[in-house]
């Protein structure tokens, strides 16, 4: 199974931790030669590849030699040197083998943002199409604290949900998930919750903002969305070309066979989420089981202020089962929850849509 997901993996995801970029403040410009080898080896086989990378923030801090406490602007004026340092190495390592680089910044704005959302897409869809590599980052010069995504393990994830890939790689310096029991590698991971996440320590990098937690996030991320994730020490040589030619390396997590795609992937991890709408168990059966659109009779409880079109998630007994976008404003539907949709009607001459969620806009997790 591992083998047969791995090897008929077209488009492929690359991730690259700070760790294996930058040491002492100093860019570890070997890597960037041998994943720039690695990747021509990959589209020799006829894969495509996309670099999400990390180590910006850890090339600019060579200016922050006393190790003093920075502001935000301060780590943000580092970031926007260190930025510009990586990518000119990339840009010149990749076209010493004759690949040719495209730079891309996001913010958590622009993956929430429906049309910035559909618009990475479609500029990740035209430069494959060019075979041009994508190098992403997050423009961490500009993202303010709040509104950060915060870790390229998540930014790695949303974008592969974006480009409709196969297969989620993070490189890191670990060698995968580890069963701290033995201290052996878990080799395939079919279910996160039950088999992976009480193994994770809350350790990162001095110089990265990620862990083993938001890699199982990351995991969870593309998994909805019908897409492997491996991870695996990016130390090793060769370590991109021995995973897609199957030899056994890191930790797989198996992608889920009912997936989310396109706009519901984008409402169930891209999308803001402004409030809470809570429902009971026969909401929950008609949503989940029977695949119908939320109405406001099985509505008991609205948490928050939102409004029309907003992302809201949805919860039964405590627990989110899925996100959606609203038809009603939180006002609106505080006014007619638990109503039937004639009584609906009735009172306000049918101005009022009869779906609080339509199934089109809903996504079940």
């Amino acid at each position: 199974m591992r083998e047969n997901i791995i090897k008929a993996a077209k488009r492929v995801i690359i991730k690259v931790g700070t760790s294996l970029l930058v040491k002492d403040n100093k860019l570890q410009t070997y890597f960037i030669t041998h994943l720039a080898q690695q990747i021509v080896q990959l589209r020799a086989q006829g894969k495509e590849c996309v670099v999400v990378t990390s180590g910006a923030v850890g090339l600019g801090a060579e200016l922050n030699q006393k190790r003093k406490t920075l502001n935000r602007t301060e780590q943000q004026a580092l970031a926007a040197i260190g930025q510009s340092r990586l990518m000119q190495a990339y840009d010149h390592i990749f076209a010493q083998n004759d690949l040719m680089t495209a730079q891309m910044l996001v913010t958590r704005d622009d993956i929430q943002n429906r049309h910035n959302y559909v618009s990475i897409a479609n500029t990740l869809k035209q430069l494959i199409n060019w075979n041009i590599t994508p190098i992403i980052n997050e423009n961490n010069a500009i993202s303010i604290e709040a509104t950060a995504i915060g870790d390229n393990d998540t930014l790695a994830a949303l974008i592969a949900s974006q480009a409709q890939a196969d297969l989620l790689v993070l490189l890191t310096s670990v060698d995968g998930l580890i069963d701290y029991k033995n201290n052996q590698v878990i080799e395939v991971v079919t279910n996160i919750d039950k088999e992976a996440s009480e193994l994770v320590r809350q350790e990162k990098t001095s110089l990265g903002t990620g862990g083993m937690a938001t890699k199982l996030q990351a995991a969870r991320i593309v998994n909805e969305s019908g897409i492997a994730m491996l991870i695996a020490n990016g130390k090793q040589p060769h370590v991109m070309t021995d995973l897609l030619q199957g030899i056994n390396i890191g930790t797989l997590f198996c992608p889920r066979k009912k997936s989310l795609y396109g706009k519901k992937s984008w409402i169930a991890f891209g999308a803001d989420c402004k409030g809470e709408i809570h429902i009971d168990r026969g909401a929950q059966a008609a949503v989940c089981q029977r695949g119908k659109s939320l109405l406001a009779s099985g509505v008991t409880q609205v948490v928050q202020n939102f409004s029309r079109g907003d992302t809201v998630a949805l919860f039964c007994e405590g627990q989110m089962i899925a996100r959606g976008i609203v038809h009603y404003s939180s006002s609106e539907l505080e006014q007619v929850r638990g109503c039937q949709v004639s009584q609906i009607d009735e009172r306000f001459s049918g101005e009022l849509p009869a779906e609080v969620i339509h199934r089109d806009n809903l996504a079940l997790l």
